[in-house]
């Protein structure tokens, strides 16, 4: 897959998240300005800076989507013209119908599970990758090393992806072999091989849930992880800057969160991707 085919769409999103950035700073900045009752002259930057980062935010999401979604049917339909090809040259199976419509499955509702690659994984991590490290540039010179939270924080964040999905290849597998000896099985009798699958998608079921259970638990874990470790810097911020500074980066850091939110739900989409597989070789090599 060509990266640099993202990078549009990339730079189109991590503006918008910029401007988003901006407009918060900006208004935070013009709040706590305008408590001070100074003249109206010395808003002026402020009030001009929030109009144009509120414009600037809706177009550049606009942009954002636009971009991206171009990219991705692109990429989209390249895809499906190369994986149809491919099944053209090895259909029919002679493993079974039943394997010709797992082929076809993967063939389709996989290949559309990849366009969730770019807006569901790329953007949202790239661009709270961009952000974590410019925030860490622009703090590491009054906070010194308590900066690198911050970049602590992203890659702890990152730690679901080392953490296996539920496996539902056995149950597939047993779902396609009780199909293929259907005709077998009236004659011979169904009950032990339906005791076996029914078996199998217990043991799935039970797996699933507990793995479910613990993203639940992994995703509260990291949300009153990162809600402590912002905080934790906006009290060094405080006791370096003044009351406006510190409300500029109150919202800045708020901001961020919404940003790092997205991370679980990216690596939860990036490990369903990862599963993928458009053929099957063991299937396919039967043809």
């Amino acid at each position: 897959m060509d990266f640099k085919r993202f990078l549009p769409a990339i730079v189109a999103n991590l503006a918008a998240a910029l401007a988003e950035i901006l407009l918060m700073a900006a208004s935070a900045w013009l709040i706590a300005s305008a408590a001070l009752h100074p003249p109206l002259s010395k808003l002026s930057i402020g009030i001009t800076l929030v109009r144009t980062a509120g414009i600037s935010r809706a177009a550049l999401r606009y942009a954002d989507r636009f971009i991206s979604h171009k990219v991705i049917f692109k990429l989209l339909d390249d895809l499906r013209r190369k994986i149809f090809l491919n099944a053209a040259k090895i259909l029919p199976l002679k493993s079974g119908r039943s394997h010709e419509g797992d082929l076809l499955h993967n063939l389709t509702v996989s290949a559309d599970l990849l366009k969730d690659f770019l807006p569901r994984v790329v953007l949202p991590l790239s661009t709270a990758a961009i952000i974590t490290i410019l925030l860490t540039f622009f703090l590491f010179e009054p906070l010194k090393w308590f900066a690198m939270i911050l970049p602590a924080i992203f890659f702890i964040n990152l730690i679901p992806i080392a953490l296996k999905a539920a496996d539902d290849s056995d149950y597939r597998d047993k779902i396609l072999d009780f199909n293929d000896g259907r005709d077998e099985l009236k004659i011979f009798g169904t009950a032990p091989a339906i005791k076996r699958l029914n078996q199998a998608a217990k043991d799935f079921g039970a797996e699933n849930f507990k793995l479910t259970a613990r993203q639940i638990n992994f995703d509260t874990a990291f949300r009153v992880l990162n809600a402590a470790g912002f905080f934790f810097m906006l009290l060094k911020v405080a006791a370096v800057a003044d009351t406006i500074a510190l409300t500029v980066w109150t919202l800045i850091f708020l901001a961020t969160l919404e940003i790092f939110a997205q991370i679980p739900s990216a690596i939860r989409t990036l490990k369903k991707i990862r599963a993928v597989k458009l053929l099957d070789n063991k299937k396919t090599s039967a043809a």
